[in-house]
Formats: C-alpha cells, sequence, structure tokens
C-alpha cells in the first residue's frame, strides 16, 4: 500500500476511535494530521484545491461573463414578454458574500439540485414559460413566440454551461468539509506561522467562529469532517496513481491495418472478415478515405463505386457492418463517429492518443474491448 495512503488511514483510525474531546486530539487533527497535509505536495494540492475552490470560481473572468450573459438574456426576455416577477435585482452572482447565496449556500459535494445559483435561474425560466402560457402568446402572437423561443434556447444553452463549470470536476468536491477541517485546525492549534491560516480568517472570519460554535464541542461532528477529508484525500490520491499509470499505458498512436484479411489496430487482432464476405469489400473502401472524411452512399460520385458498395451493402445499415467487423463500443467511436443507417464519419487510419481524448473516447474501456477482441481471435 501507498505510504501516504496508509499513514492517513492510521490517523484516520486514530481520530474515530478517541472518545474524549483533549488536547490529544486537538494534536493529533490540528498538528499531526495538517502537517502531513501541509507537508505533501500531492496532499497539499488537493487540500487547497478544495479550500478555494469556490472562491476562485467566483474570481474567474469567464465565469463572471457567463452570470453576466444569463442576466443580459433575462432583460431581453422580459422585454419581449413583460413579467413584475422578474427584474435584473431578482438576480445575484455567485461568491457576492454581501447576498444571501454566498459560497456556503452550496451543497458540500456541490450536486446539482442543491445549488442556489443555478435555482435562481431554473426559477426565472419557469416564470418566464407560466407567463408565455398565461399570456397564451404561440397563438395569439408568432413573431413575439418566436423570439421568446431563441432567447429561452440560448438562455437554457448558458445555464447548461454555468451548471457544467459548477460541476466540471471529475470527482465531488467536498469544499465544506475543508473549509470545516481548516476552521477546526485555526481554532484548535492557531499554527501562526503558516500565511494559509491568515489569509483563512481574514476571508471567512464570521463563517469560521459560527462554524466553529458548532462544531468544537462536539466530538461527533469532528469525527466526521475529518473522515471525509481524509477519504477525499486517499481518493484523489488514487485517482492520480491510477491517471499515471495510464498515461504510461496508453500508446501516443493508435492505427488500422489489414494483413492478409485480418483487421488490426496496433498489436491487438480485431477480426478475421470472410476472405469474400462483402463487409470486407465495404471496408477497404472506407479505410481508403482521407481522415475526417464523411461518407454516405449517395454522396459517392463514382458511378462504379457507388455500385460496388450499394452491392457489398446489400441494404444493411452502416453501424451493423462495423458490428461484425469489430467495431463496436468505444473501438467503433474511436475511428467512426456519427455512425447512422446510411453515413458515418471516418476519423482516419490512424488516430492519436489526443483525438481519442477529444472524442471523449473512455481508455481503459477502449484498451480493454481492444484485448477481448485479441483474445477472441487468438486464443493461443
Amino acid at each position: 500500500m501507498d505510504a501516504t495512503i496508509e499513514k492517513l488511514k492510521r490517523i484516520n483510525q486514530e481520530i474515530q476511535n478517541r472518545d474524549v474531546f483533549d488536547q490529544y486530539l486537538k494534536n493529533l487533527i490540528a498538528i499531526d494530521l495538517y502537517s502531513f497535509i501541509k507537508g505533501k505536495p500531492v496532499l497539499n494540492s488537493i487540500f487547497n484545491e478544495r479550500v478555494g475552490f469556490l472562491q476562485g470560481l467566483s474570481n474567474d473572468k469567464d465565469f463572471k461573463k457567463l452570470q453576466k450573459k444569463l442576466i443580459d438574456l433575462s432583460s431581453q426576455i422580459i422585454e419581449v414578454i413583460p413579467t413584475n416577477e422578474i427584474s435584473n435585482s431578482s438576480f445575484v452572482s455567485f461568491g457576492d458574500r454581501n447576498s444571501f447565496y454566498c459560497y456556503y449556500d452550496f451543497d458540500s459535494t456541490l450536486k446539482h439540485d442543491s445549488n442556489p445559483i443555478i435555482k435562481q435561474y431554473s426559477a426565472a425560466l419557469n416564470t418566464f414559460d407560466n407567463t408565455v402560457r398565461k399570456n397564451k402568446l404561440e397563438g395569439s402572437d408568432q413573431s413575439r413566440f418566436k423570439k421568446y423561443i431563441s432567447l429561452r434556447d440560448e438562455f437554457q444553452k448558458n445555464l447548461t454551461e454555468l451548471r457544467r463549470n459548477l460541476c466540471k470536476t471529475g470527482n465531488e468536491l467536498h469544499v465544506r468539509q475543508f473549509e470545516d477541517f481548516l476552521g477546526i485546525c485555526f481554532v484548535m492549534w492557531r499554527h501562526p506561522e503558516d500565511s494559509s491560516f491568515t489569509e483563512f480568517q481574514n476571508e471567512y472570519r464570521t463563517f469560521t467562529w459560527n462554524v466553529m460554535r458548532e462544531v468544537r464541542d462536539s466530538l461527533k461532528n469532528v469525527k466526521e469532517i475529518c473522515n471525509v477529508v481524509i477519504i477525499d484525500l486517499i481518493e484523489n490520491i488514487k485517482i492520480n496513481q491510477e491517471q499515471k499509470t495510464n498515461e504510461n499505458f496508453f500508446e501516443d498512436i493508435y492505427k488500422i491495418t489489414v494483413k492478409d484479411r485480418e483487421i488490426w489496430i496496433n498489436n491487438y487482432l480485431l477480426s478475421k472478415p470472410h476472405a469474400t464476405g462483402n463487409n470486407f469489400d465495404f471496408f477497404e473502401f472506407i479505410i481508403r478515405q482521407p481522415k475526417q472524411t464523411k461518407i454516405q452512399l449517395d454522396s459517392i460520385q463514382n458511378q462504379e463505386h457507388r455500385k460496388a458498395m450499394t452491392k457489398a451493402i446489400g441494404g444493411r445499415r452502416f453501424v451493423k457492418i462495423l458490428n461484425a467487423l469489430g467495431f463496436k463500443g468505444e473501438i467503433k467511436k474511436a475511428f467512426f463517429n456519427k455512425v447512422g443507417a446510411d453515413s458515418l464519419c471516418f476519423q482516419g487510419q490512424k488516430v492519436s492518443k489526443d483525438d481519442l481524448d477529444k472524442n471523449g473516447v473512455k481508455m481503459t474501456v477502449f484498451i480493454k474491448e481492444l484485448e477481448v477482441a485479441h483474445a477472441k481471435n487468438c486464443p493461443e
């Protein structure tokens, strides 16, 4: 087991076993655990990401523009469908500590439905829709209705982007528990030599003491907060280790080659089509095309090629032919995307790891599918 993970687990076990809120526990949390976290770059990075996540996001220029865009769109919608229920003053920006919606109104794991910033825009959208229905705008004024639908679509698009930004990390952020933990350490042991405590005190003074009134005398709450923080750190260490392993494991280029009518992807034998099968004729035509080529049966200009392709397809859907050749799941996604009944987009005979990442190919699944196909075709 990783030594860092082992030590975190050992400290956590000791914290959870304590049944007295004494100086030993305070030192264990505020000195041993905190100092260990701050002394390990990988842990310190995760810790700082949690504590500063919401504040950093609220100061992000693009995120501010996104919020302003939503408010501007709301004004335009109100001009099209006047309503007294909403005005620009109804909205607050994320991170505004003078408003009700400050950082700490967020759910501790940033789950979508508990986010008041998102809720205020979602509520506005419902109000707009209700106003349109109430005024029967669709039947009475098509011009205004179409303009509303256009603005509404743009509003929804920006709201989706706002949600994506708030929840854009791969794993859940236990923001509140990390801030509580820092507050606990601040109360238990001031750490005057550590500037992060001074910064935290200045930025979150009111919050810190409000929280501490609730948790400093509650052994159960303190233990739960420490448990969440430690588990989160351990899970992130594992994720980082897995990513590093995968980066070394994956190849830079994946290439389709045909050897004696066998289809290979690098060193993986994907399939062995019948020597006289039409599927292989279809495939040979496809891989001769340039990278990023959209292929449609009715767009093949060469009459001879179109006739040969029509015969090879025999009325079957493109996706069925690709499946029969071994291109399924993430393998299909890697080399062919937007596959329809009689069309597809060929990514090229050779694709890079970056190409696969951009197209959203799940690399671990992709490799597993290649291994399964190879084992099936090369049982020895």
